[in-house]
């Protein structure tokens, strides 16, 4: 029997003891992949006969690299905290620390704070997912992370605490994530004009266009899903306009590229370059 066959068969430990027996070192790369997906699959088996401690223990103890570390524990914590309580994110917040990648500790941060019902905790998450979000390698990414960390701050209309944050971005880096979030006929030098421009436009909005962006980034798996798209290798992307809000859904490793496409386009606008469409 295979190790699928033998986790569907309930047995785990035999499941295990197999992958134990596996040279890691001498797999190529689509045996390794294969690998780290059984590892995951009996991780996730564990989870629901065992418990959250077994399942991250499995992940940590079978896998070598950092970044399928990293995407194995996620897929464990977003399983656990399908039932979302607090009492099961503050297990999976107090565990967070040892995703290696900081993009997907943000991830889990982000879920951890979905299902945390009190402010002063929600705080606390989101200052530790920012600074996490700046630890993010790759400029596109880093400033992609840093604005979802500040669009669930926005969102609770914690301004305080998004000057406290936005303080703390380099400056160069501070205006691109103000190009994620003002409007064309909007501007910001300052953290604190940021915070004032966005107050206001809440205020006058009536938080619906930032509702439509919420729900669809809280609902992007499903989504992309109904479109015939895999959520593990598309993200979507959100263009403010003054009509609105466009969505694009993209393929995850040309993300970075399609955010500054459309960073470009947007300062463009704003500077009064015309960009032509080429058919």
């Amino acid at each position: 029997m295979g190790v699928g066959e033998l986790i569907t068969a309930g047995r785990l430990e035999d499941a295990e003891t197999m992958l134990r027996s596996v040279n890691r070192e001498g797999l190529d790369e689509m045996k390794l992949l294969n690998y780290t997906h059984n590892v995951v699959e009996l991780a996730l088996a564990f989870l629901q006969r065992d418990g959250l401690e077994r399942a991250v223990n499995t992940v940590l103890s079978l896998i070598d690299a950092p970044d399928d570390i990293s995407w194995g524990l996620e897929r464990i914590f977003e399983e656990y905290l399908v039932e979302c309580t607090p009492e099961r994110a503050r297990r999976v917040w107090r565990r967070a620390y040892i995703i290696p990648e900081p993009r997907r500790k943000v991830e889990i941060l982000l879920r951890v704070l979905d299902c945390l019902d009190g402010e002063e905790e929600r705080r606390k998450v989101l200052a530790e997912a920012f600074g996490w979000a700046l630890r993010v390698r790759g400029r596109s990414w880093r400033t992609y992370t840093l604005s979802e960390v500040l669009y669930r701050v926005h969102d609770l209309e914690y301004y305080d605490l998004m000057l406290e944050l936005c303080r703390r971005i380099r400056w160069r880096e501070r205006r691109l994530v103000f190009e994620d979030f003002l409007f064309e006929d909007e501007n910001a030098e300052t953290c604190e004009e940021f915070v004032e421009t966005l107050r206001k436009r809440l205020e006058a909005s009536g938080r619906a266009l930032d509702t439509v962006i919420e729900v669809h980034l809280k609902y992007e798996k499903e989504l992309l899903r109904a479109k015939g798209l895999d959520p593990r290798f598309y993200k979507l992307i959100s263009r403010r306009i003054p009509e609105g809000v466009i969505f694009y859904a993209v393929p995850k490793p040309l993300y970075p590229l399609a955010v500054l496409y459309l960073r470009l386009r947007s300062i463009a606008g704003r500077w009064g370059v015309r960009v032509v469409k080429a058919d």
